[in-house]
Parts: C-alpha cells; sequence; structure tokens
C-alpha cells in the first residue's frame, strides 16, 4: 500500500487516514529514524510489488527530462536533480507527508524540523486586510500547506477543486491534527457561493488558501499566460478575489531540505489587481513567474514536470524549439 500510495497522490491520502492510528504511533518515535523505517518500507514495497509500473513511470520521467532539458541547462535538471526528483515521486512522499502530519502539533517537532521563513509578511497582510489571500506552490510535501498555516494560529479556508478533495482535507485534519484542523476548512471551488464565502473568511480575519498550478479546472473561466516559454490556458479565481476584494496576494511555498526539515516560506505580495480583465490576467501572469522562479530554485521537488501535457496542454513535442524561459529577476 506505501508504493501504491506514493505513485497516486487519492490512494496516498485514502492510505494515511485509514491506517491514521498506526501512523500516529509511529509518530510518537524519534523523527529520524521513523523517516528512514518508512522510506526503506517504501522503497522495498515499490519493487518487489509494482515493478512493472515503477519502471514504466521511471522510463517516462527520463523520456520527460530529455526532452525537457536534455544537457541540465533550461530548468537545472542536471543528473543530480533527475534522482532527487525520481526519490521524491517514489519513496518520499508518503514518509515527508505523514511524518509532518504527525508532528505538526508537537511544539519539539517545529523546533527542530519546520523553519517559518517570513512570517512577518503575512502577519502585516493579515492586519492590513483584514485577512489574507495565500497562493500554496506544489513543491515537496504540497498536500499539507493549509494545516501548516492553521498552526501558525490562523483560521484557514482552504479551496479545492472538488468533493472528493473536501472530503479528504476534512479526513486528514480530524486523523492527524484535531487542534488545527477546528481552524481549516475545505471549500470545493465549484461551489457556486465559494466566493461570496472567501469574502466572508477574509472579513473575519482569515486566510484564504489554494495551490495554484496543476489544477485542470475545466469548469472555472480562465486566462492565457506565458509559463516557462509556452502560453498555457489557466484558472483566474485568485487573482479575480484579489480584484473584488482590494487584497494582495501572498506567495507561499513549502519545501523540503536535508534532514530531513520542512520550510515554509512566503513571498512579498503582489498588489490587488483592478477590476479589468486586462489587470486580472497581467495579475495572474505574475503568479506564473512567481512560479517559475520558485521551480528553478528547486527543479527536484516540483512535481509537475510529468503533468506538463496532461494538466497544463503544454505540447512536450515542442519543448525543444528555439523558444527560452521567460526572464525572471532574483
Amino acid at each position: 500500500m506505501l508504493a501504491r500510495a506514493s505513485l497516486d497522490q487519492i490512494a496516498g491520502v485514502n492510505f494515511a487516514i485509514s491506517h491514521a492510528r498506526l501512523f500516529r504511533t509511529l509518530g510518537r518515535l524519534p523523527y529520524g529514524p521513523v523517516h528512514k523505517t518508512l522510506m526503506a518500507l517504501t522503497w522495498l514495497e515499490t519493487w518487489l510489488r509494482w515493478p512493472l509500473r515503477t519502471l514504466n513511470m521511471l522510463d517516462g520521467v527520463s523520456e520527460t527530462f530529455s526532452v525537457l532539458d536534455p544537457d541540465g541547462q533550461r530548468f537545472g535538471l542536471t543528473e543530480a536533480a533527475r534522482a532527487d526528483f525520481r526519490k521524491n515521486l517514489l519513496y518520499r512522499h508518503i514518509p515527508d507527508l505523514l511524518v509532518l502530519l504527525t508532528g505538526l502539533e508537537r511544539p519539539d517537532f517545529r523546533r527542530r524540523a519546520l523553519v517559518i521563513e517570513n512570517e512577518d509578511v503575512l502577519t502585516r497582510e493579515r492586519e492590513r486586510g483584514p485577512g489574507a489571500i495565500v497562493v500554496g506552490f506544489r513543491m515537496g510535501v504540497y498536500p499539507v500547506i493549509p494545516w501548516v498555516l492553521g498552526s501558525l494560529g490562523s483560521p484557514v479556508s482552504m479551496v479545492v477543486g472538488n468533493e472528493t478533495l473536501v472530503g479528504q482535507g476534512r479526513g486528514l485534519g480530524e486523523n492527524f491534527l484535531p487542534s488545527s484542523s477546528q481552524r481549516v476548512r475545505f471549500i470545493d471551488a465549484r461551489e457556486p457561493l465559494v466566493l461570496a464565502r472567501c469574502l466572508d473568511d477574509l472579513n473575519a480575519g482569515g486566510l484564504v488558501c489554494t495551490l495554484l498550478e496543476m489544477s485542470p479546472y475545466k469548469f472555472a473561466k480562465t486566462t492565457d499566460v506565458q509559463f516557462f516559454g509556452w502560453t498555457i490556458q489557466v484558472p483566474y479565481g485568485i487573482s479575480y478575489l484579489a480584484a473584488a476584494t482590494g487584497r494582495s496576494i501572498v506567495p507561499a511555498t513549502l519545501t523540503r531540505e536535508e534532514g530531513p526539515r520542512f520550510r515554509l516560506s512566503f513571498g512579498e505580495p503582489l498588489p490587488a489587481p483592478a477590476r479589468s480583465r486586462a489587470s486580472i490576467r497581467e495579475s495572474t501572469q505574475q503568479l506564473y513567474h512567481a512560479l517559475e522562479r520558485q521551480i528553478l530554485r528547486s527543479p527536484e521537488q516540483w512535481v509537475g514536470w510529468t503533468l506538463l501535457s496532461s494538466h497544463m496542454g503544454i505540447e512536450l513535442q515542442g519543448a525543444t524549439s528555439s523558444r527560452v524561459p521567460t526572464p525572471l529577476t532574483f
């Protein structure tokens, strides 16, 4: 089950919920040994139970990278980065997710393994708001961003793509983070009153959070943006919310470091756009520029490399054309 969970995010969350008691027990043990044990079990089961599926996935990853970045110069996908990406994809997802979930409500864990960077940025935005809009990027153990925000003491409303994700979010919170989950609620983006609910939460001083990329919202209104030189269609709901409320957007990334340690970092807020299609499009474009910058910092942690075609509509056969990434300013 660990191997299947690592190969399938939905299965991974269901696995975590159904075995919550076991993992809560493991979470009381020393951090390092638990993580190493889960990593070893995941590696063993991956190759014993799913060898053909694993080989097929690794072949697909290698083929994608050879097309996207054959010499490792365009996106930083060097041989070392590719090896780390494979480990993150196959073996680290479930151990990282469960160790972080079981430890978030433990003060000793947070001091040792979770670093909050630029928290004052979020504090200022909440005071200026009231409340704040936070956009998380899918780096590292991205599913836990709402609970990490909730562990800071803020009420959080997490906008997700469908009812299945709402149910899974609630299940993880109830089983692993009973205190923090009381401050975190999940909202289905398909709800007719989703924007009204977000506005109410912001006015109450809370955080409205969502994940930016890899969200195939076919039902959502979209706009075109430039992403690493490709033109893609993406939902613009978060920029629309910022325009409607006059609030800035705070980019946030949760990344994995050696140890393992986890770092939640808040970037400089993007100003609220004006209430016009052009301004909302430009705001959405700036979010994708921020995503590009973060990917180039940690290319081995971005899950999206293998989903460019299926989720972003990017034609990989054209990846080696003369187009170059959008110029970035660090």
